[in-house]
């Protein structure tokens, strides 16, 4: 569904990622892990469009892709959910979740009202209990990421990226998108989820891949390995380059 081969991104004297590696298949939950600073966020940003590598390739259904733009990804079907959300705090839930796909009237007008019935009808679907009138500046991040989770489950798409998407939320918030993500799998779309959180990864992802350094230093089912050993596998840098 979804490679990256042997991907570099540097950012000015800051190398990211060292040639990583990544594959997605259909339907698959695929962890990247990695501690803060492994390159995790950035090869979410590089496989969205965000960044363009600056070496490497990355491939979508088995053709090479040159996404110069996020717009160029989510055309090709691959929605994210970045750790940094980008909603827009003036304005209201519903229109967040709508954002570039408005309801419209039958004289091109938007329309607000079928707006918030379907970000109300959404949003229960969810059990997210909020005002869809709400502007978004008044929401802490937890609230502000389940509005994100949610624009991403109403967009459908057959590949949906999350980066970090639990840092911020509660117990409860948590439950919702473990039941998100459950849904996701049954439906056949594929997810990718980055964290840093062993013992999360381990209850959520198929397989996974490590990040260290930028570098990909392992790839394989979660359950054959422990959450120690994935904990470890996140903690150990690679050797050093020649």
């Amino acid at each position: 569904m979804l490679e990256a081969v042997a991907v570099t991104k540097c950012f000015n004297d800051v190398t990211a990622l060292r040639g990583a590696n990544f594959f997605l298949e259909r339907g698959q939950v695929h962890g990247i892990a990695g501690s803060k600073g492994a390159g995790k966020s950035t090869l979410i940003k590089v496989l969205a469009g965000l960044h363009r590598p600056d070496c490497g390739m990355i491939f979508h259904r088995g053709v090479p892709a040159h996404f110069e733009c996020p717009s160029d990804a989510q055309a090709a079907g691959i929605t994210t959910v970045y750790q940094e959300d980008n909603l827009v705090d003036s304005m209201s839930v519903a229109a967040n979740l709508y954002l570039g796909r408005e309801w419209r009237t039958g004289l091109g007008f938007i329309d607000s009202h079928r707006m918030q019935n379907e970000a109300s009808r959404l949003l229960m679907s969810l059990g997210i209990s909020i005002d869809p009138d709400r502007r978004l500046r008044s929401l802490d991040p937890g609230l502000r990421q389940m509005i994100a989770l949610a624009r991403a489950a109403d967009v459908d798409a057959p590949i949906v990226m999350l980066d970090e998407p639990a840092a911020a939320l509660d117990s409860a918030q948590f439950e919702t998108l473990l039941a998100l993500i459950a849904w996701w799998r049954y439906s056949g779309t594929s997810v990718v989820y980055a964290s840093r959180r062993a013992d999360e990864l381990h209850q959520i992802c198929d397989t996974v891949t490590v990040l260290c350094e930028g570098m990909t230093v392992h790839t394989g089912p979660t359950a054959t390995l422990s959450k120690m050993q994935l904990a470890l596998a996140m903690a150990k840098a690679p050797p050093p380059e020649e």
